[in-house]
């Protein structure tokens, strides 16, 4: 059996493990009632990399905003998380 990966896919498995490694870090630190949150994840417009790899993390962004200290374009990902 052979497995071959192409450079975008293992990068694609990469973003999902750290995510999920972060959500995890993240969420042990709650409070054990707490069953489910939002988390915001904002990305400059004119980052194309952040955004193609937040994209494939979080889907479909929510909103496109102006971050309100740099006055630059964002754009802005709610992903509810659920225990």
């Amino acid at each position: 059996m052979s497995f071959q990966h192409t450079s975008a896919q293992i990068e694609h498995s990469t973003n999902n493990l750290r995510y999920v490694w972060v959500r995890n870090k993240f969420t042990k630190g709650l409070p054990k009632k707490l069953n489910e949150f939002y988390i915001e994840t904002s990305v400059g417009i004119s980052n194309e990399a952040s955004l193609a790899v937040a994209a494939k993390l979080f889907s479909e962004p929510a909103t496109d905003s102006v971050d309100e200290a740099t006055e630059e374009p964002i754009r802005i990902w709610h992903t509810k998380v659920s225990r």
